[in-house]
């Protein structure tokens, strides 16, 4: 029985925990990035300003038109972002208003 530990060298049972959570720790890894993958992405669909941008590039729309939907779209997302920067009882006033 003497012969197993002069086969694997000495602190062979340190050695074998060690690579046993190495290993554990390498699944992990991959479990984690595998389950972040599986989680779906919030999809904002096309960007309406691309989407005026290809609409006037197409001649749907003239110049004034494009710069006009751009500009109330800018002052769209800029009341959004105000509304989601605003505290809690200032958000609820605003939405009660639309």
């Amino acid at each position: 029985m003497t012969m197993w530990p002069d086969l694997m060298g000495s602190g062979w049972e340190q050695q074998l925990l060690m690579a046993i959570g190495i290993l554990c720790a390498v699944i992990a890894a991959l479990r984690a990035l595998a389950a972040a993958a599986d989680r779906p992405f919030r999809d904002e669909g096309p960007d309406p300003l691309l989407t005026l941008w290809h609409r006037y590039e197409e001649g749907d729309l003239t110049r004034q038109e494009f710069q006009r939907q751009k500009r109330s779209l800018r002052e769209r997302r800029s009341e959004g972002e105000a509304e989601s920067q605003a505290p809690g009882h200032l958000r609820r006033g605003l939405a009660e208003r639309s």
